[in-house]
């Protein structure tokens, strides 16, 4: 998401002034994980005393920690010298086309069915070999091609 800009500056995202006497600033996370928005004054005040401020922001700190542990994961596997998954790609066959990076920039490309490459979520570092326990695998290209 990014911020809007009106005749003045800095847009609220709230109620959409860009006057100069509202004050309108980014307005950080407090643990700066997700996006500051765009809000003058009257909104800040209006969304910290309601409670909306708080609601919003309670899971950042765990979502930091989990995005933190994910990366720290990523880089210990790196450091292995093992490949993991940065793209992939379904096929009209119903299989999945992954390709996976190693620390050096080399890559691999695996042809895997649906089933083994649903196995693991999104956002979760994974290998070949990870995949592997999950169905068969055949080699493929390190670039798409339909």
């Amino acid at each position: 998401m990014g911020y809007c800009y009106g005749q003045n500056g800095l847009a609220c995202d709230k109620c959409d002034t860009d006057e100069p006497d509202a004050r309108v600033r980014k307005r950080p996370c407090p643990v700066k994980w997700c996006q500051a928005p765009a809000l003058c004054a009257a909104c800040n005040r209006e969304i910290r005393d309601s409670g909306e401020w708080a609601r919003y922001h309670e899971a950042c700190p765990r979502y930091m920690a989990e995005s933190r542990a994910r990366d720290a994961e990523k880089e210990r596997i790196l450091a292995t010298g093992k490949a993991i998954r940065v793209a992939a790609l379904g096929m009209d066959d119903g299989r999945v086309h992954v390709i996976f990076r190693r620390a050096d920039g080399t890559e691999e490309g695996w042809y895997m069915s649906k089933a083994a490459y649903d196995a693991f979520p999104l956002l979760v570092p994974v290998t070949p070999e990870m995949y592997s326990a999950h169905g068969s695998m055949e080699p493929a290209p390190t670039e798409f091609r339909r």
